[in-house]
């Protein structure tokens, strides 16, 4: 954001980040820049909602053997893909973009203590 001096950014979880405030995910700023367009806008939050397509997500998790090479299997994938006419983000794992829907598949590191 700071390289491209982007005036807002944020991430899919809903995080909101405002250069102009600071450069942390912060989510009274999403609520308040929210509210602010209610404002401006002086209509409800359901009016806002009917503007827009419905969409769904769902969050799935995978668990795979300590020994199973995740980079093997996401590299499958995206060869497997890329026979089909659908787009391929490889920017964080593996993206593929259908014509009304998505998948989104990347590896998580999951720490344990002691």
């Amino acid at each position: 954001m700071k390289k491209y001096h982007a005036i807002i950014g944020g991430e899919g979880n809903g995080g909101v980040i405002l250069p102009e405030l600071q450069y942390g995910r912060d989510s009274l700023v999403g609520i308040a820049l929210f509210l602010t367009h209610l404002a401006k806008k002086n209509i409800k939050c359901s009016e806002l909602r009917k503007q827009y397509p419905n969409y769904n997500i769902s969050k799935n998790k995978i668990v795979l053997k300590p020994n199973d090479d995740v980079d093997a299997v996401l590299d499958l994938i995206k060869k497997t893909y890329e026979q089909q006419n659908v787009k391929i983000i490889t920017i964080d794992g593996v993206k593929i973009e259908f014509d009304k829907e998505s998948v989104h598949l990347r590896k998580i590191k999951y720490r344990t203590y002691y």
